[in-house]
C-alpha cells in the first residue's frame, strides 16, 4: 500500500509524455507538479527523460543491427500492446524487436536506484501499463499505475483548482523524449540520433510508422511472408495517434498531438 502522507517513504509521480493538456488544457507542467506535491508526492518526474535515454540506446541498436538493405528493426519499446502482440502472434519476428525496457520501467528503476525504498506511481493514458507493471521481472519497478482519467477524478474529488496554483518548473526532457507521445515521435527521435552517431552510414534509417491494430497487423503479416519492406525501422503503436489516443485520455487526439508538439518544441 502507498501512503502519500507518510514522511518515512518517498513517493514519486512519473508522468507519461502524453500528459500535456490532459488534466486541463491550460494547466502547465509546473502547476501539475505543484498539485501532485500538494497530494503528498515527493516530486513529479517526466518519463520523457527516460525516453530520451532509450532513444540513444535504440539508435545504437539500430546502427549495430541494420547493416544491409534487407535488415530491419522493430520498435517501440514504450507500447506493451505492440510488444505483446509481436511476442505472442509473430514469434519469428520478435528477434527483430528492440530489447529495451519501456521508459515507464526505466523511470522506476532509476528513481529507486537514486532513492532506495522509494515508491513510484506511473500516470499515463493506457490500461495496458497496469499489466506491464505486474509482469515478472518488471514487477518491482513500478508500484502503482494511474490513468489520466483516474488522476483527473482524484483532483476533482479533492477540489484542487490546478489553474490557480503557482508553478514548480523543472526541465527534465528534450524534444525527442517528449514527442514519444504521438505517432512518429520515436522514429523521428531515433533517426536524429542515428544521424549524429553514424553520419557516414551507408544504409540510412527509413521509418514506417503504424498505429492501431489493423495497420500494424498488416505490416507484420508482410514482414512475416516477404521479410522485406522498403522501410527498415518499423514503429508500432497500439492506439491510433500513438499514446495521445490511449483509451484513458481526456482530450481528443488532434488537440493532444498539437499540445505535445508545442511542448516538445519549447524544450
Amino acid at each position: 500500500m502507498i501512503q502519500l502522507k507518510d514522511d518515512s517513504e518517498k513517493v514519486f509521480a512519473a508522468v507519461a509524455p502524453s500528459i500535456v493538456g490532459q488534466i486541463k488544457e491550460k494547466v502547465s507542467m509546473g502547476q501539475l507538479r505543484t498539485a501532485l506535491m500538494m497530494m503528498g508526492f515527493e516530486d513529479m518526474v517526466e518519463v520523457a527523460l527516460f525516453a530520451d535515454i532509450l532513444t540513444i540506446k535504440e539508435a545504437y541498436e539500430f546502427d549495430n543491427l541494420v547493416t544491409t538493405e534487407e535488415d530491419f528493426f522493430l520498435t517501440s519499446c514504450c507500447c506493451p500492446v505492440w510488444i505483446n502482440l509481436v511476442r505472442k502472434n509473430y514469434p519469428g519476428l520478435f528477434d527483430y524487436m528492440s530489447p529495451s525496457i519501456s521508459p515507464m520501467i526505466a523511470s522506476g528503476r532509476f528513481l529507486k536506484r537514486l532513492y532506495p525504498d522509494s515508491k513510484v506511481v506511473f500516470i499515463g493514458p493506457c490500461t495496458a501499463k497496469k499489466s506491464e507493471a505486474k509482469q515478472p521481472g518488471l514487477d518491482k519497478d513500478i508500484d502503482f499505475v494511474l490513468t489520466f482519467q483516474e488522476l483527473k477524478n482524484i483532483f476533482d474529488s479533492l477540489e484542487i483548482d490546478i489553474e490557480a496554483l503557482h508553478e514548480k518548473e523543472k526541465y527534465h526532457a528534450s524534444f525527442a523524449g517528449r514527442v514519444y507521445a504521438r505517432t512518429g515521435g520515436v522514429s523521428l527521435s531515433v533517426k536524429t540520433v542515428v544521424n549524429r552517431i553514424a553520419p557516414n552510414r551507408v544504409v540510412s534509417l527509413k521509418a514506417k510508422k503504424v498505429d492501431g491494430a489493423k495497420k500494424y497487423i498488416n505490416i507484420l503479416d508482410k514482414l512475416k511472408t516477404e521479410n522485406f519492406l522498403k522501410s527498415n525501422f518499423i514503429e508500432g503503436m497500439g492506439c491510433d495517434g500513438g499514446c495521445v489516443g490511449g483509451p484513458k485520455t481526456n482530450i481528443e487526439i488532434e488537440n493532444a498531438t498539437n499540445l505535445v508538439n508545442e511542448f516538445g518544441e519549447n524544450s
